[in-house]
């Protein structure tokens, strides 16, 4: 309550027009001594401006959604991570990668066509909505038809991400892929 929380990162999801509809935003502040995130949404609304709800009708879109349709047009890998950082960071590695907005167990079902074919490459963090994003999400895609490979960082860190594999000198080779049965037993 009352802290000040300063903008530090704004992530734009464009449709295929390459027009901004969503943005995710995040915001970090300091309590006690102790560095504090959060992710704010907001959406184009008719006339332009941006709203704080979420618009009737609004279709979820994809993070990076021109280099994911590149990709796929070409039957290419795509990544698909937790969050617009490491999405950001898998970018800067040279992959064409993605996230959804609202976190590991908010992934729209609606979104799961975009995946057809192409081979998709899960990677989700080492914790608790990590691997039920790996057991749930690898599992419908691979119902819907979709390739899919599940993976987690190669990290010690409970809470490791595809971002601190890479800063630990990981690569995309040194992941560890699971199956949907690994992430429902590390889920359990």
């Amino acid at each position: 309550t009352g802290a000040a929380w300063e903008l530090v990162k704004s992530y734009d999801y464009v449709d295929d027009a390459g027009t901004t509809q969503q943005q995710v935003l995040r915001e970090e502040t300091t309590v006690n001594g102790n560095r504090h995130k959060r992710f704010v949404q907001r959406y184009r609304g008719a006339n332009g401006r941006y709203l704080k709800r979420k618009p009737e009708g609004f279709a979820p879109l994809l993070y990076n959604l021109p280099a994911v349709t590149a990709a796929i047009a070409t039957a290419g890998d795509v990544w698909l991570l937790e969050g617009e950082k490491d999405a950001d960071n898998a970018i800067a590695a040279g992959l064409a990668a993605t996230t959804n907005a609202g976190g590991a167990t908010a992934f729209p079902a609606e979104l799961l066509e975009h995946f057809r074919g192409a081979t998709v490459n899960l990677v989700v963090d080492n914790d608790q909505a990590g691997y039920k994003r790996a057991a749930t999400l690898t599992a419908q895609l691979l119902k819907a038809g979709i390739e899919a490979r599940a993976y987690l960082p190669d990290v010690t860190d409970r809470k490791g991400d595809f971002t601190d594999h890479l800063d630990a000198g990981g690569t995309v080779d040194t992941l560890v892929q699971i199956t949907v049965d690994d992430a429902i037993a590390l889920d359990a």
